[in-house]
């Protein structure tokens, strides 16, 4: 066998049994390192979070929108005012419905008008009719007597049997007369009368519906409070379905926060809040603790993103914040491995 000769200062040649050593002393580095980055990952618990984004309200508010579909005529008010309950926010188009409810109106005066004339024609014509009976019974019983005298005059011969003939036929005619009289059907123009305050009434229920109608046209507060308005515009076209103002009444302690879709079966009530405001940003993060205290049972949506509206308590620490201020809110779900972080977003 050769001699292995090397250079003074250099490392002597690695052998093959050393370069398997080697290989197994990186290979075992490397599992332990991925073991120990696993069991990490599956025992170190980190914080999982819900985002939210939503902004300030308080505990009485109420949202207000339109009735009825419709052109947007008068806005009367703006974000910040303050508003009485009942009070006209917004006018639409209405030009249709007031036509109606004068039509209906002109229609029931017409109608009233005409029974009051029906009403002085039937008393006249009673009255006439109970003279004429009158007159008819004053007739028959003058003619009652004559036949009487005449009846007397002709035991006697002292007048003809043609005459007698005259005052019996006399009798019998008046006595028609009155019969015709009494039996004459003097309701007709009660009938009428009844049939047109029936259709007065039609009118009325026409002339309410007009009214309610005209009524849905103006959009008004339901409560006392500070407006918030959304953005639409005089002409705009709006619908039940939009939001036009919220009204808040009370001190902020409130909001309400659309929850993404996605973390929407993960949050309950209870759960701790802690939120951002856009009026308290700083370098140094400021937060502030609130806890959900009601989720809407559905999933809504607006079109390009679906969510559940919850509501959250809100301690504000003596802060003056007005409502409608944007909050980015963290809720608090569970500690969980980091593996569940990653495979589970």
């Amino acid at each position: 066998m050769g001699d292995l000769r090397t250079t003074p200062g250099q490392k002597p040649l690695e052998t093959t049994a050393g370069r398997k050593k080697k290989k197994r002393k990186i290979f075992f580095w490397f599992v332990f390192t991925i073991l120990l980055i696993g069991a990490a990952g599956h025992f170190i618990p980190y914080p999982r979070y819900a985002y939210a984004t939503g902004y300030t309200t308080t505990r009485e508010y109420a949202e207000i929108r339109s009735a009825a579909n419709g052109q947007v005529a008068q806005i009367f008010y703006s974000s910040g005012d303050m508003v009485a309950s009942n009070a006209v926010l917004v006018r639409l188009e209405s030009r249709a419905e007031e036509a109606a409810l004068a039509e209906a109106r002109a229609r029931i005066a017409q109608a009233e008008a005409e029974i009051t004339h029906l009403e002085s024609q039937a008393a006249d014509e009673l009255k006439r009719h109970q003279n004429d009976i009158k007159l008819a019974e004053m007739d028959l019983g003058h003619s009652r007597k004559n036949l009487e005298l005449t009846r007397q005059l002709h035991d006697k011969s002292l007048t003809s049997g043609r005459q007698l003939a005259a005052d019996e036929f006399a009798v019998s005619r008046n006595g028609e007369a009155l019969r015709a009289l009494k039996e004459q059907d003097m309701t007709v123009k009660e009938k009428q009368i009844a049939a047109m305050r029936s259709n007065v009434e039609s009118l009325g229920e026409v002339a309410r519906r007009a009214e309610a109608a005209l009524a849905q046209r103006e959009v008004r507060a339901t409560l006392d409070g500070m407006l918030m308005k959304y953005t639409f515009y005089e002409g705009e076209i709006i619908r039940p379905d939009m939001v036009l103002f919220e009204v808040f009444k009370g001190p902020v302690n409130t909001m309400k926060i659309r929850i993404p879709e996605r973390y929407s079966a993960r949050v309950t009530t209870g759960m701790e809040a802690k939120a951002q405001l856009a009026t308290h940003r700083s370098v140094i993060t400021r937060r502030f603790i609130g806890e959900v205290a009601f989720i809407r049972p559905v999933v809504e949506g607006d079109g390009t993103d679906n969510y559940r509206v919850a509501y959250c308590s809100l301690d504000l620490e003596d802060e003056n914040v007005p409502p409608g201020v944007t909050v980015d809110t963290r809720i608090f779900i569970e500690y969980a491995p980091i593996w569940k972080h990653i495979l589970e977003p």
